[in-house]
C-alpha cells in the first residue's frame, strides 16, 4: 500500500516537471519568433522599393510586437532603433511613443549611453518642428550625460547641435561660443567630417554678423577638412552654394556664378538631392539679375520654380516666386511684380515663414508705393514680434543653461565632501608639501627682486643713454645756429669787405683774389647746407624716424638706378622707441645700403622692419654676388654693423653664398638694453 503512494507522488511530480519544462520551451519560442519579427519588420522600413505609407505600417507592426519582449535589455534596444527610424519616416506619434518608451527603460536600468540617444533624438525632433527650446533642453541633457559617461566625439557632435538651435534663434554670440567648445574636442579626434559642419557653421554666422573676410576664413577651413574625408561631392556643392551666396551679398557677382557653377557641376546633383540643385539654379538666375545681364529672362527662373512646387519646399518656391518678382520689377513691369510678390506674401503667410514674410513685405513696399506705409507697418509689427519671441526662447536657454549649472553645483559640492574626508588622511603630507614651497617661493621672490634690480639698472642706464643721444641732438642745434647765425653772417661780411677793397695789381693777382672771394662763397654755402642738415637731422630721426629712412635709401638707390621696397610694420610703437634705438638702426641701415651699393653690385633690394614684442626686426636683402666667408669676418662695414647692434644688445645674423645675394636679420629688444 505504501509503495503504491510512492509510485503515485512520483508520477505526479515528474508529470508537473515535464509541464513545466514545455511550457518553458514555448514561451522561449515564442519570445524568439517576436524577436525575429521585430527584426523583420525593420528590415523592410529600410526598403527604398516600399511606399511610404508601406514602411510606416512596417514600422508600426515592428513596434507592436517589440512592446511584447520580455528581455528589457533586448526590448530597449529594439525600441530606439524604431523611434529614430520613426523620425526619419516622419511618424511624430510613432516616435513620441518609442522614444518615450526607450527613455523610460534606459532610466530605469542606468543605461545613460541609450538614454543620451533618446534625448538626443528628441532634440532632433523638437529642432525639426522648430520648438527651439525643447530642442535645447534635450540636446543639452544628452550634453551633460555624453559628458558624464564620457564619449568626446557625441560631447562635441551636441555642442554642435546646440549651436544650431542658438543660431536659429539669432544669438550668434552663443552659438559661436559653442562651436569653438565643439572644435576644440573634435580636432584631436580628427573627426574632420563634424569639423566641417562646424567650421561651415562659422562660415555662416560670420556671415549673418556681416564679417565676410572671417567668414571666408572658415568657410576655408570647413573645405580643408572636406578633404580627408571620402564622398564629399554634396558636401562640397553645399559648401560652394554658401560662398556663392556669401560673395553675391559681397556684389561679386562673377565669383557668386563661379561657386554656383562648381556646385552645378557636380554628378547627378538633380536625382541626389533635387532642393539644392533647385537652389542652386534659383541662386545663378538671381546673381545673373542682381548683375543686370542683357540675356536674362524669366524662362531662366521658372525651372527652379517648377522643381521646388513638385518636392512640396514651400519655403523655395516663396523665395523663387521673390526672385521672378525682382526680375519682372527690373523690366518695368510692376503689375507682374506686385502680382508674384502678393502671392509670395501670401504663402509666407500660410506656412509661417517668418523670414520669407519679412522678405515680401519689404519688397512690396519698395514695387507698390500706394501701399507702402501698410506694408512697411506690417513689417515693423512683424518685426518686433519676431525679436521678442526670439528673447523669450533666449530666456528658456538662460533657465536652461541656470538649471544646468546648479546640478553641476551641487554635483561639485558632494564631491567637495568627498574630497574633504580623504584631505584629513593627507594632511601631514599638505604641510610638508606646503612648508617646501614656501622656501622654494621665497627662493624664488628673492630672484624676482633681484632681476627687478637688474632691469631698473638696464632701464637707468637706457634713461641716460637717451639723455645722451637727447643731449647731443640738442648740441646738433646749437652747432647748427652757431654756424648759420654768427659764423656764416662773419664770414658773408668779411666776403664783401674783401669784395669791395680798392684793390690793384697785375691781371692774374686780381683774377686769384677773384677766385678766392669765390671759393670763399662756396664755403659760406657748404657751411649753410652743414647748418641745415645738422638742425634736421636734431628732429628730423626722433620725430620721422621712417620717412628719414627712406629719403636716405632713396637718394643712395638713385645714384646707381637700384631698385628698392621698404616694408614698415604698421604694429611698431616708433613713437616708444628711445632715440637711441632710433640712431643705431639708421646707422645700421645707412651702412647696410652703402656695403650693398659698393660691394654687392645688387639690382635690387629689400628691407623689412617688422615687431614681434619684444623686439624689433630688421632684414635686409639684396640680389648681388654675395659675401665670401672671409669677408664676413673682417669686413669694415660689417664690423660697423655688428658694433651697433651689439650697443643695443641685439643679435646679428648673415645669410650669404657667393652669387646668391645676401639677407641681413637682426632683432634688436626693447626690454634688454
Amino acid at each position: 500500500m505504501i509503495a503504491g503512494r510512492l509510485t503515485y507522488c512520483h508520477c505526479v511530480f515528474l508529470l508537473v516537471i515535464v509541464v513545466s519544462f514545455f511550457s518553458c520551451n514555448q514561451k522561449i519560442s515564442k519570445e524568439q519568433d517576436h524577436e525575429d519579427k521585430v527584426s523583420l519588420w525593420l528590415h523592410q522600413t529600410q526598403n527604398d522599393n516600399h511606399s511610404l505609407t508601406k514602411r510606416k505600417f512596417y514600422l508600426d507592426s515592428a513596434y507592436t510586437y517589440a512592446n511584447t519582449l520580455t528581455n528589457d535589455s533586448i526590448k530597449k534596444s529594439y525600441l530606439a532603433t524604431i523611434a529614430y527610424r520613426a523620425f526619419q519616416l516622419k511618424d511624430p506619434e510613432l516616435f513620441m511613443a518609442a522614444n518615450q518608451k526607450t527613455l523610460d527603460l534606459a532610466t530605469s536600468y542606468g543605461d545613460n549611453t541609450v538614454k543620451a540617444d533618446a534625448h538626443w533624438n528628441y532634440g532632433a525632433f523638437y529642432l525639426q518642428k522648430e520648438c527651439y527650446d525643447s530642442a535645447y533642453y534635450h540636446y543639452n541633457e544628452a550634453l551633460n550625460l555624453y559628458q558624464r559617461i564620457p564619449a568626446p566625439y557625441y560631447t562635441g557632435k551636441m555642442l554642435y547641435n546646440m549651436a544650431i538651435v542658438h543660431s536659429r534663434i539669432k544669438d550668434y554670440t552663443a552659438c559661436e561660443v559653442l562651436l569653438f567648445q565643439a572644435i576644440t574636442i573634435l580636432e584631436p579626434l580628427k573627426k574632420h567630417k563634424q569639423l566641417y559642419y562646424c567650421y561651415n557653421l562659422l562660415g555662416i554666422v560670420y556671415y549673418e554678423l556681416n564679417e565676410p573676410e572671417r567668414s571666408i576664413e572658415y568657410y576655408t577651413m570647413a573645405m580643408n577638412n572636406l578633404r580627408k574625408i571620402g564622398c564629399t561631392e554634396l558636401l562640397n556643392a553645399h559648401l560652394n552654394n554658401n560662398l556663392g551666396i556669401l560673395f553675391q551679398d559681397q556684389k561679386q557677382y562673377d565669383r557668386s556664378l563661379f561657386y554656383f557653377d562648381n556646385a552645378l557641376k557636380m554628378l547627378d546633383l538633380k536625382t541626389t538631392d533635387p532642393a539644392l540643385y533647385a537652389r542652386l539654379k534659383d541662386n545663378v538666375a538671381y546673381t545673373r539679375l542682381l548683375m543686370k545681364d542683357p540675356t536674362i529672362n524669366e524662362n531662366d527662373f521658372y525651372p527652379a520654380l517648377y522643381l521646388r512646387d513638385s518636392l512640396n519646399k514651400q519655403t523655395g518656391v516663396v523665395t523663387s516666386m521673390l526672385h521672378l518678382a525682382a526680375y519682372f520689377a527690373f523690366k518695368k513691369n510692376t503689375e507682374r511684380a506686385i502680382s508674384l510678390a502678393k502671392e509670395a506674401l501670401q504663402k509666407a503667410r500660410k506656412i509661417k515663414n517668418n523670414s520669407e514674410t519679412l522678405k515680401s513685405l519689404k519688397f512690396l513696399s519698395k514695387v507698390d508705393p500706394s501701399s507702402k506705409s501698410s506694408y512697411l507697418e506690417e513689417f515693423s509689427i512683424l518685426t518686433e514680434r519676431i525679436h521678442n519671441h526670439e528673447r523669450k526662447v533666449r530666456n528658456k536657454f538662460a533657465r536652461v543653461r541656470y538649471e544646468t549649472n546648479k546640478y553641476i553645483e551641487r554635483t561639485k559640492t558632494l564631491t567637495t565632501q568627498r574630497l574633504w574626508i580623504i584631505s584629513v588622511s593627507v594632511v601631514v603630507f599638505i604641510l610638508l608639501a606646503t612648508t617646501y614651497f614656501y622656501y622654494r617661493e621665497i627662493a624664488r621672490n628673492r630672484m624676482l627682486h633681484l632681476e627687478n634690480q637688474q632691469q631698473h639698472i638696464r632701464n637707468k642706464l637706457l634713461y641716460q643713454e637717451n639723455q645722451k643721444h637727447k643731449a647731443l641732438q640738442k648740441e646738433r642745434e646749437r652747432i647748427s645756429k652757431v654756424l648759420h647765425g654768427k659764423i656764416l653772417g662773419d664770414m658773408a661780411g668779411f666776403r664783401i669787405s674783401w669784395f669791395r677793397l680798392p684793390l690793384t695789381g697785375p691781371p692774374e693777382i686780381m683774377q686769384e683774389h677773384k677766385e678766392n672771394i669765390e671759393k670763399l662763397r662756396e664755403y659760406e654755402q657748404q657751411i649753410r647746407d652743414a647748418s641745415h642738415k645738422l638742425h634736421k637731422m636734431a628732429s628730423a630721426i626722433e620725430n620721422n624716424f621712417i620717412e628719414e629712412i627712406e629719403k636716405l635709401i632713396q637718394t643712395r638707390c638713385n645714384t646707381i638706378n637700384m631698385k628698392y621696397y621698404l616694408n614698415n610694420d604698421s604694429g611698431i610703437p616708433w613713437k616708444a622707441v628711445p632715440l637711441m634705438i632710433k640712431n643705431h638702426l639708421y646707422n645700421i641701415i645707412e651702412e647696410g645700403v652703402r656695403n650693398c651699393i659698393i660691394h654687392a653690385q645688387a639690382k635690387h633690394l629689400k628691407i623689412c622692419l617688422s615687431y614681434r614684442e619684444p623686439e624689433i626686426q630688421l632684414t635686409m636683402a639684396d640680389d648681388g654676388k654675395g659675401i665670401k666667408k672671409q669677408e664676413t669676418t673682417h669686413g669694415i662695414g660689417l664690423s660697423h654693423i655688428e658694433s651697433n647692434v651689439k650697443e643695443l644688445n641685439g643679435r646679428f645674423v648673415i645669410e650669404s653664398k657667393p652669387g646668391k645675394g645676401t639677407i641681413l636679420h637682426i632683432r634688436i629688444p626693447l626690454t634688454k638694453i
